[in-house]
């Protein structure tokens, strides 16, 4: 039994360092500071989707900001939108 022990000792080392490691690269990717962004995907229009966009991110008083997306117009880039999101 004592034998088993000091062979996965080694493994359970680096289990954990790599955890710990893993974990810091975490936090150290979020700033805690940045303003939240949402992201709106809009379609092509005069712009009256975007100036919504500013009114709403004006409104908020930095509690959020939105930013806007146009979708694509032709059909092959409307289908690689699609993928995409159905990827993710």
């Amino acid at each position: 039994m004592r034998h088993t022990a000091r062979k996965l000792r080694p493994w359970r080392t680096g289990l954990a360092a790599f955890a710990l490691l893993g974990l810091v690269g975490i936090t150290g990717c979020a700033s805690g500071t940045s303003t939240p962004t949402l992201t709106w995907y809009i379609n092509p229009d005069n712009g009256g989707q975007a100036k919504i966009a500013e009114q709403c991110t004006a409104e908020a008083d930095g509690k959020y900001r939105i930013s806007t997306s146009l979708l694509p117009n032709d059909a092959p880039s409307q289908r690689e939108q699609l993928i995409r999101r159905l990827a993710s």
